[in-house]
């Protein structure tokens, strides 16, 4: 059992959490539930035929006024066991694979977040949750792709992503229409890079 993201960020008293189920053998049915903050409609069911099966439960959660910072926890009960642990599976080439159990846990927060830059463009660097996190907060995100590049005046901010200055060549070409955007009033917030193998100076 796991959460879908690591984090969560309520700017509401209400707001939803995600759990993904995993059957690691035939024949698996119990209840998910989720703890930390109250849950409205409370636990669900899951009934897998087949090993591999898999579900993600949507659950209505309860922010705490009284305690805005809180750590969710995933629960499965099956056969009268209970489980709250996700499964980690390391998987390279170089090294035999290996598959640890980490706790099945989020952070989550109900913060007084006033967000002034709604309509969110993103350029994606050398990967990232970024996007996730500003959805979170209530941002709407366009995922930029170049041709989407035409037309930046209408974002109220864009965030170009992690390394993207290392990592994407294109942005050689980008950058000229990034800094017109800037001059015209824009915001451009740019994340960090390493300072070699730029594509641009």
């Amino acid at each position: 059992v796991e959460f879908t993201e690591p984090s969560y960020i309520f700017t509401q008293k209400e707001g939803e959490v995600s759990v993904r189920v995993k059957a690691e053998k035939d024949q698996v049915a119990g209840i998910v539930s989720v703890h930390g903050w109250p849950v409205k409609g409370g636990d669900q069911s899951f009934d897998f035929k087949k090993k591999g099966e898999e579900k993600t439960f949507i659950f209505q959660v309860e922010a705490s006024q009284e305690n805005p910072n809180a750590t969710l926890t995933a629960q499965v009960e099956v056969g009268g066991q209970t489980a709250t642990s996700r499964l980690i599976t390391i998987k390279y080439d170089h090294i035999p694979q290996q598959s640890v159990l980490q706790p099945a846990t989020a952070h989550a927060a109900l913060l007084d977040l006033k967000v002034k830059a709604k309509n969110v463009g993103y350029y994606m660097g050398a990967g990232d949750d970024i996007p996730t996190a500003l959805r979170q907060m209530g941002c709407t995100v366009k995922v930029l792709e170049d041709k989407d590049m035409e037309d930046l005046a209408k974002f109220d901010a864009i965030v170009v992503g992690i390394r993207a200055y290392n990592t994407k060549d294109n942005l050689k070409f980008q950058q000229a229409r990034l800094l017109e955007y800037v001059q015209n009033g824009g915001t451009l917030v740019v994340q960090y890079n390493t300072n070699f193998e730029l594509v641009v100076d």
